[in-house]
């Protein structure tokens, strides 16, 4: 784990002192596939950038934090979001793109989130994306009967889940429950 950090961060150090995020370039490698669906090298490095301290607690009391790195917490939490989509399109639970909208379009007028986009810390595609997964996580739990069930579903769908990492010590996240 500690070899895939270290490659992605380093990249994305790079980068960002580069002042380049490649938007989705030919050059731009595929590092991750969930099923069918590819996982790019660039979507890893912005997700870095977003990263917190608060994303590597799992229970504020007792405080217990996670002891993965970096690129493992952001790897798997995409390759989460993938596994929520796939089942929720499976499911026929997807949100809507006018709901999202719908949602994104308040959150567009806050002074905090302006900032934040003046600055590019974060795109408003960011945001759309953000509310799809939030939603589609939601929905399922509706149809499931519960948080419980969703989650126990999620886990047997990424389990039977073709997923596959092209970043050398990070194939430990393939069979992950997270």
């Amino acid at each position: 784990m500690l070899v895939c950090a270290t490659r992605v961060l380093a990249c994305a150090i790079i980068l960002v002192a580069a002042g380049v995020i490649p938007a989705r370039a030919q050059d731009d490698p595929v590092v991750a596939t969930v099923n069918t669906e590819k996982i790019y090298q660039s979507e890893v490095f912005i997700r870095l950038q977003r990263l917190k301290a608060q994303d590597f607690i799992l229970k504020p009391k007792p405080l217990t934090m996670r002891s993965d790195s970096a690129g493992s917490v952001v790897l798997g939490s995409i390759i989460n979001e993938h596994v929520i989509i796939q089942l929720a399109r499976q499911e026929s639970v997807m949100p809507t793109e006018a709901g999202v909208q719908a949602q994104l379009a308040p959150i567009l007028e806050q002074a905090t989130v302006k900032k934040m986009l003046d600055a590019r810390l974060i795109t408003a595609g960011q945001l759309a994306y953000d509310i799809r997964v939030q939603d589609a996580r939601r929905n399922l739990e509706k149809k499931l009967g519960g948080r419980a069930a969703a989650e126990k579903r999620m886990a047997a769908f990424r389990k039977s889940s073709q997923i596959t990492i092209a970043l050398p010590g990070c194939d430990a996240l393939v069979n992950s429950p997270k």
